[in-house]
């Protein structure tokens, strides 16, 4: 068995947005949810921090553990 830690990538953002929403216990999609325009999921609004480059959500601030790959 391999593992290996990497730095995590936008093609880890469902990931990332699994592991917000337990942490936080769900109180963070409930936030998004209020600031989601009309017509955006609030997971979108998530989405879209989990993108950005930098700040408290960026997927540059993660670290993703891999088991064999997976």
């Amino acid at each position: 068995m391999t593992t290996t830690l990497r730095q995590a990538t936008p093609a880890d953002s469902d990931l990332l947005l699994s592991v917000i929403d337990q942490a936080s216990e769900g109180v963070l999609p409930q936030l998004w949810a209020e600031f989601a325009p009309e017509g955006v999921a609030p997971e979108e609004v998530g989405r879209g921090l989990v993108l950005e480059e930098a700040g408290p959500f960026s997927h540059r601030s993660a670290v993703v553990i891999e088991h064999d790959g997976a």
